[in-house]
């Protein structure tokens, strides 16, 4: 059965291990497998650094949605600014 959690942070390196840590353990709840849970890790901080580091021409916040979600034998990783 497919599970999906979202949220937001914004758009600061602090909010990054947040992220990381949320969707780390939505993965952890879902039974994900240690290799697939390192990968979207991955896949998540590059994500999250490159657009806090490189997407914004200001100093303001900005939100960034994330979501996860889970299927019978693949992990969806959503980003978007």
């Amino acid at each position: 059965m497919p599970e999906r959690a979202q949220f937001s942070i914004l758009n600061r390196i602090a909010a990054l291990s947040e992220a990381m840590e949320r969707v780390d353990q939505f993965a952890a709840r879902q039974d994900v497998p240690e290799v697939a849970r390192r990968a979207l890790m991955l896949a998540l901080e590059e994500s999250l650094a490159n657009i806090i580091s490189h997407g914004y021409t200001d100093q303001n916040d900005h939100d960034i949605h994330i979501a996860v979600e889970t299927g019978e034998q693949e992990v969806c990783l959503e980003v978007t600014d």
